[in-house]
């Protein structure tokens, strides 16, 4: 199965939120990080153009500049 853009950002994001959550063991906040790492480097692999917003969601930058929604 081939990685779709959306959904590397869905995994991104889901493992984004379980590294903030505090109530998770060191260890789970601490693997989801790394998941958010290696995703990051394999879009930049890709070259998928791809961003964290303010609020701390990542998304997708369509090559026209246009802004593609993230899946949150």
């Amino acid at each position: 199965m081939k990685m779709t853009k959306e959904f590397l950002i869905q995994i991104i994001n889901e493992a984004q939120q379980r590294a903030r959550q505090e109530s998770l063991p060191l260890d789970a906040r601490v693997n989801s990080r790394v998941t958010v790492n290696d995703c990051i480097v394999r879009a930049d692999k890709e070259g998928w153009d791809i961003y964290e917003t303010r609020e701390g969601v990542w998304k997708l930058r369509e090559q026209d500049g246009k802004l593609k929604k993230g899946v949150a």
